[in-house]
């Protein structure tokens, strides 16, 4: 039973070095040739950080955490130093997003405000052209963000 054991330990040691060593031979010159590393791609789900734009203000803080199971939530600086925190849900079709948000601690309003979004997808970890529209008044922004991890 050691001996089985020790095997496994080995060949999954063996195995390992063997990956380590081809990640750390990217784009390496070997005699006439070089090899490339594979393009990172990023899924969707994940921490997004980027800036929203709105009417003439300066570019502010914007971020999203995108989860798997369809949920979002974001937080978003204000041009008064106020963070604003927002929950709800979001789609990809192709490389169009789009989400619907309510945001949870908006001062001074009777009934939290929604907004919708939507914004174009890449899998090398951007989204941009992104329009955040507050449904009730038809007020938008724009917005960039980059795949964080």
């Amino acid at each position: 039973m050691k001996k089985i054991l020790m095997a496994s330990l080995v060949l999954t040691v063996f195995t390992v070095c063997i990956a380590l060593f081809q990640l750390a031979s990217c784009k390496k010159a070997t005699g006439q040739t070089t090899q490339a590393c594979p393009d990172a791609t990023y899924q969707i789900a994940g921490l997004w950080i980027g800036t929203y734009t709105y009417q003439t203000q300066s570019p502010l803080y914007f971020s999203f955490t995108i989860y798997p199971d369809g949920t979002m939530s974001y937080k978003s600086l204000g041009s008064n130093s106020f963070t604003f925190y927002a929950n709800g849900t979001w789609k990809l079709s192709g490389n169009a997003f789009s989400y619907t948000v309510t945001t949870t601690n908006t001062p001074n309003v009777p009934t939290q405000p929604t907004q919708t979004g939507t914004a174009t997808y890449s899998n090398k970890g951007t989204l941009t052209g992104g329009i955040n529209t507050d449904v009730a008044t038809g007020s938008s922004g724009s917005w960039t963000m980059t795949r964080i991890n």
